[in-house]
């Protein structure tokens, strides 16, 4: 444990998957608790670059334009550069990372342990995390770099008061909507279409519920389904339709969200709302959403978790086994009390 000057300008490395970016950005508040004449600048990628310009204690912010891989790479570095930090905290752990860490010039650049660590991330940052083992999810890990300079938080909290949301694009109030997340990054980790089916149909078999659709653009046709079970404006679609502000403002007014590992779990447990999380080829000890509205949910196997993006031939019997009739009923206490959910 090492404490910094008050001034310091400090370099947050974390670019990549919407769940590690916000729980990164849990540190923030703490951070500026302690330090609240450092000046912090995030280095995240074009996808998630709404979440992090969202954060009150964010000070500026550089996008590395993945999508134009040279010019992306050429403009990142001269960015780089002409800047001045004190301390690079690289959180992602991979190469590149280490790469932009290294051409931060920062004095202190500080990573995790060589183990924790791929493809030599290690060699490039000159202060090195404890070792940690895999089971400890990635929220408390990325809170070891707030240890390190002298930060002391008891207990973390995933919720982030410090967004600067913008409005929901939900009519009317959240007290009766339910959230499905119907698509997630990885083809292994998605809960059957016809459970999505069987799953809407139960809960709007309960009085004045309202369901919301949450997805990208590869569920298009899945949403398409699930609105045609309904004529009467019970179901809203938002899959592909929100950028990530407007998407987080949508989660935190519903009372409770469904769906696979995936990035808006992690917002769900950001803004303070209840996810029902439907594991499979993946840990939740290692990347499940924190806090105590998050349950759940998984089918114990011998092949899982296998971190496979694709199911090596067993026909996903992971997801499969989640059956839509075990997840309602997780679900029902949340629609029977659905008023207070919230609070």
């Amino acid at each position: 444990m090492t404490k910094i000057k008050d001034d310091a300008s400090i370099l947050i490395i974390l670019m990549g998957s919407i769940g590690d970016v916000v729980r990164g950005l849990s540190l923030l508040s703490p951070l500026k608790a302690t330090y609240p004449r450092v000046r912090v600048t995030w280095l995240v990628e074009t996808k998630c670059e709404a979440l992090v310009r969202m954060h009150e204690n964010i000070d500026d912010v550089i996008v590395f334009e993945r999508e134009k891989p040279l010019w992306g790479l050429i403009k990142l570095l001269s960015e780089l550069h002409r800047r001045t930090f004190d301390i690079t905290l690289d959180m992602q752990r991979h190469f590149k990372s280490g790469l932009f860490s290294f051409f931060s010039g920062a004095t202190r650049r500080i990573g995790f342990h060589w183990k924790n660590t791929k493809e030599g991330n290690w060699i490039f940052n000159n202060e090195k995390l404890p070792f940690v083992n895999d089971t400890l999810n990635k929220f408390h890990h990325y809170f070891k770099f707030l240890e390190h300079l002298g930060v002391k938080v008891e207990n973390p909290s995933p919720i982030i008061s410090n967004w600067k949301l913008e409005s929901s694009p939900m009519a009317g109030s959240g007290e009766k909507n339910v959230g499905l997340v119907l698509s997630s990054s990885w083809e292994s980790k998605n809960w059957p279409d016809e459970y999505y089916e069987s799953l809407v149909t139960s809960i709007l078999k309960v009085p004045e519920t309202k369901v919301i659709l949450i997805g990208d653009s590869s569920c298009k046709v899945l949403a398409e389904r699930l609105v045609r079970l309904d004529q009467n404006g019970r179901i809203q679609d938002f899959s592909a339709k929100l950028n990530l502000s407007e998407l987080a403002a949508l989660i935190g007014k519903l009372s409770v969200c469904v769906g696979p590992d995936s990035g808006p779990g992690h917002i769900a447990a950001a803004v303070n709302t209840s996810y029902i999380a439907l594991f499979g080829p993946t840990s939740e000890k290692r990347t499940a959403p924190v806090g105590s509205k998050v349950k759940i949910l998984r089918v114990e196997l011998p092949c899982a978790p296998c971190y496979r993006r694709k199911c090596p031939g067993l026909g996903q019997i992971c997801m499969k086994g989640l059956k839509p009739d075990m997840v309602f009923e997780t679900l029902r206490p949340y629609l029977m009390d659905i008023g207070s959910a919230k609070s």
